[in-house]
């Protein structure tokens, strides 16, 4: 009996967890703010923000844009949205994001 309730309480937290990262990972692609994370830290960077979930980091990049000139008709900032795993800083998120 208390094997089947361990079964159960493991298969229920994997199932949760599936449904927050999932719900997360479809709003980033959509670059939509996420549900099931908390705002932990804003950066000086042009404004970033990183959001904390359950094992994964969700980070809403904001930064200048260095082919910015006064010529071309570029955005003067950069914005992009990275799901990462959870102990991945923001440098791995900008450059999965921009390349750089």
């Amino acid at each position: 009996m208390k094997k089947k309730i361990i079964i159960s309480i493991v298969i229920t937290f994997v199932l949760l967890w599936t449904v927050f990262f999932t719900t997360d990972s479809i709003r980033c692609k959509n670059d939509q703010e996420p549900i099931f994370c908390i705002k932990t830290s804003v950066y000086n960077d042009g404004g970033s923000k990183k959001y904390v979930g359950l094992f994964y980091n969700y980070y809403c990049l904001k930064t200048l844009n260095p082919n910015k000139t006064d010529d071309n008709n570029e955005s003067e900032y950069l914005i992009d949205k990275v799901i990462t795993p959870w102990f991945f800083s923001i440098d791995y998120a900008q450059n999965k994001a921009f390349g750089e």
